[in-house]
């Protein structure tokens, strides 16, 4: 139910002040954990059957992520779409900064034909 809960409240647009936000990722989460230890729990123990219980958890939370991550994607390009900027996230004004400490710290790598490209 926290799961509907948390995605009712992303779709109904409650989630754009943060303390919503962290609600929801909060109910999310509890969800999630709910539902899985609910599916391994169920029919006697937890080894039984467990092949095809994770198999089920998968199979339900893979789709959930993906229209997730869409919806994510749907949102970027609405934002960043028409900008100046589009896909150059180490000139952006917005993200500039944030893209930088990535290469900083070594999350990202530069990618040399990318590179060629600006």
């Amino acid at each position: 139910m926290s799961v509907v809960i948390s995605l009712g409240m992303s779709i109904a647009g409650l989630t754009e002040r943060k303390s919503m936000k962290a609600l929801a990722k909060i109910l999310l989460g509890m969800g999630f954990a709910s539902f899985v230890v609910g599916v391994l729990i169920s029919g006697g123990t937890v080894e039984s059957y467990l092949l095809g219980k994770i198999f089920f958890v998968m199979m339900v939370y893979l789709p959930i992520i993906t229209l997730m991550n869409y919806r994510r994607y749907r949102e970027i390009e609405r934002v960043c779409g028409s900008c100046e900027y589009h896909m150059r996230w180490s000139i952006c004004p917005g993200l500039g900064e944030i893209v930088c400490s990535y290469f900083k710290e070594g999350f990202l790598q530069e990618d040399s034909q990318a590179s060629q490209k600006d």
